[in-house]
């Protein structure tokens, strides 16, 4: 979604924050559903009645209008998505953490908060669980806050063309397909079971997806090389992407309102393991170089399957200049969420 050509990335988050200052609640809002996690729209149609119950216009999507029942006369439709991102105030998405990722970056440079209800598995960026969606009727009596993440634009440039794309959460450069989280249980003769949440599990090796190689990884910050070592690869990631992938990875905790960048190596073959923590203001360029040179390289932004790039493609990170605006509702402190989201069995 591009923004008018018209309106700076300053002019829209100054506009962002003068309306944030000036709204006591929101008038209109639109509602995005992860049809997946909602296959017979009980949740969405939840979180309609909620919203419509505490006097705010709801907007949909003309396209699921099909879905709402009786409930279609109750919202407004609209039959695509730029028009329904322009006309709201807020948005609602159910959906898990994934699809606030997705959404939060789709409508960043039209500057709209995003309100989540998990309806996934951990839900760090939602304000609603799934079994509380009448907690959205706290936005028509404005309880709620709007948090301003950190973004980052990567730019990866083979040949003649660049390619450009923005993320919340983290950057990762790896050899692979793009790894996703597996659980898995392991018992032993005598009766011990564990459980684990995580990418794989060595025993001898056990694991999900294409064998990773080894690579080279060479990073620099402002053209000056900062590290090189030889491992799985390297996360990138923002405050809120502090708390996924680079968290596995032995990777620190940022607090979501500290604008900085964590360098965080996968499994580096080195006795200095730890991450590097640099200044938002940070031009960072990495490089990878397979034993072969044969071998491709995967860019993989948010989490979601990446672009093949060959060996020394430079991949570019900065600090976007547009943020995402995540909504929370009551109370909602960072490490109150981080200690209760991943104690959860």
């Amino acid at each position: 979604m591009s923004l008018d050509a018209a309106m700076s990335a300053d002019a829209v988050e100054n506009k962002f924050r003068q309306e944030v200052a000036n709204m006591t609640k929101p008038q209109k809002i639109a509602v995005f559903t992860k049809l997946e996690c909602d296959s017979d729209f009980s949740y969405t149609k939840e979180a309609v009645r909620v919203l419509t119950e505490s006097g705010i216009q709801v907007y949909i999507n003309q396209n699921v209008k099909y879905r709402l029942g009786e409930q279609r006369d109750q919202v407004h439709l609209v039959y695509n998505e730029r028009d329904l991102v322009e006309t709201a105030d807020m948005i609602v998405v159910l959906g898990g953490d994934g699809t606030m990722l997705d959404v939060c970056v789709h409508v960043a440079e039209l500057a709209k908060p995003v309100v989540g209800v998990n309806l996934g598995h951990l839900g760090f960026l939602t304000a609603v669980e799934k079994d509380s969606i009448a907690g959205l009727a706290e936005l028509a009596a404005g309880n709620f806050t709007v948090e301003e993440r950190m973004m980052l634009d990567v730019e990866i440039t083979t040949g003649f063309t660049a390619y450009r794309q923005r993320v919340l959460n983290d950057v990762v450069i790896a050899t692979g397909v793009c790894s996703r989280m597996a659980e898995f249980e392991l018992s032993g003769d005598t009766g011990l079971r564990l459980g684990y949440r995580a990418d794989g599990l060595i025993v001898a090796v056990v694991t999900k997806g294409a064998i990773a190689r080894v690579v080279q990884v060479s990073v620099y910050c402002d053209n000056v090389k900062a590290t090189s070592f030889s491992g799985d690869g390297v996360i990138i990631a923002t405050p809120t992407g502090s708390t996924a992938y680079s968290l596995s990875a032995g990777g620190p905790v940022v607090d979501p309102a500290a604008n900085l960048i964590a360098v965080t190596p996968i499994c580096p073959h080195t006795l200095l393991r730890g991450s590097v923590i640099l200044s938002p203001e940070t031009g960072i360029t990495v490089t990878g170089r397979t034993r072969d040179e044969q071998t491709d390289i995967r860019v993989t932004t948010d989490g979601k399957n990446g672009t093949l790039v060959s060996c020394d493609t430079k991949i570019k990170i900065r600090k976007s200049d547009y943020t995402a605006k995540i909504v929370k509702i009551g109370a909602n402190r960072f490490f109150d969420i981080l200690e209760t989201k991943l104690n959860q069995k």
